[in-house]
């Protein structure tokens, strides 16, 4: 639930010392208008509190006269201007403490030595270099040097490339139908799982809340008033959860070898290997069946300046004979042969 206390502010005229924001709009002492610079929070000893307050927005300055004005004053009672002009007061930076803190409150602030420091301040910043101006040197020194370093490790240079061999691989993976140990949670054990043996583990983690975090918060209304309000957050605490970790054995198929065939010579003829598969076409323990088939193509190049491979289509290689010269793309960094750019000379 939310409450409103005074703030307080000092006399600047008389001295007069924790007047009430909003109950003493002049001195008492000294009958001197109320200046919004000064307020301050008082302590949770000295805080008054305001029954049943509106707001009705933050008080305005005459910029004519200075005089303090609520917010919804048309024209200064003071000397009669209109306070479309009229500035805004300035408020104080929120206050929050945690549950079981108290408030201990400000000094008063003495608004002439504000000012000072303000018009100080403001003449430092005039007399220094434009930060702005500085970051934006700064910046533009990093970009360059970002796209220096894009262009340095993306540069290449043509070269003309001389084959100099080839080579072709083909590879038959073989799966055998396996007794296989494997271990997982059981909610993804497989039902054709057996020999199964399972055991408490954790899994993971749970949030639970177990209670909540108090802030108490305190807000200048601008009209000579605070606000001071509760706000909580959940706490949390975590949990451990368990749960049935499993070691058992399934029969699957699973790559058991391999069937490869290669060759360094441009007139042989690429050839799948032979495969002989254990009792194939049936599905038990020991037997066998072909798996995925791959096969690589790559051509051997030189220059001058070192030797490279690049893979082709079987095609592309095809039509790639020995001392044939190519225009390649090579990375200035790393030396790297772009494979794409290969073109006949």
């Amino acid at each position: 639930m939310e409450k409103h206390y005074e703030m307080l502010w000092d006399c600047q005229f008389c001295g007069t010392k924790k007047l009430l924001g909003k109950t003493h709009r002049f001195c008492p002492n000294c009958g001197a208008t109320q200046n919004a610079d000064a307020r301050y929070y008082p302590s949770d000893e000295e805080k008054v509190a305001v029954e049943d307050h509106v707001l009705v927005g933050t008080d305005r300055i005459c910029s004519n006269c200075a005089s303090l004005l609520a917010a919804t004053v048309e024209f200064c009672g003071n000397c009669g201007s209109s306070t479309a002009t009229a500035k805004t007061a300035t408020l104080r930076e929120q206050q929050e403490r945690h549950e079981g803190e108290r408030f201990e409150g400000e000094v008063g602030r003495n608004v002439q030595q504000i000012k000072h420091e303000a018009q100080v301040a403001q003449a430092q910043a005039q007399s220094k270099p434009k930060r702005g101006n500085r970051f934006g040197v700064v910046f533009g020194g990093v970009i360059v040097l970002v796209f220096g370093a894009i262009w340095a490790f993306t540069r290449t240079t043509d070269t003309s490339v001389m084959v100099n061999g080839h080579r072709w691989e083909r590879v038959i993976q073989v799966e055998s139908y396996q007794s296989l140990s494997e271990e997982n949670w059981r909610d993804v054990v497989p039902a054709s799982a057996y020999s199964v043996s399972c055991s408490q583990r954790q899994r993971g983690t749970e949030r639970i809340q177990d209670g909540e975090s108090c802030n108490t918060v305190r807000r200048d209304n601008g009209d000579g008033t605070f606000s001071e309000s509760e706000s909580c957050q959940p706490t949390y605490r975590e949990e451990p959860i368990y749960d049935d970790f499993c070691r058992y054995r399934v029969d699957r198929w699973a790559v058991a070898r391999e069937v490869a065939t290669q060759g360094d010579n441009l007139n042989d003829t690429p050839q799948w290997g032979n495969v002989n598969l254990n009792c194939a076409n049936q599905t038990r323990l020991g037997c066998e069946r072909e798996g995925n088939r791959t096969e690589s193509y790559t051509v051997q190049l030189s220059d001058d300046n070192g030797d490279y491979a690049c893979e082709r289509t079987q095609a592309e290689w095809a039509s790639m004979p020995l001392e044939s010269r190519w225009s390649l793309e090579i990375t200035s960094i790393g030396s790297s042969p772009l494979c794409d750019t290969l073109q006949p000379q």
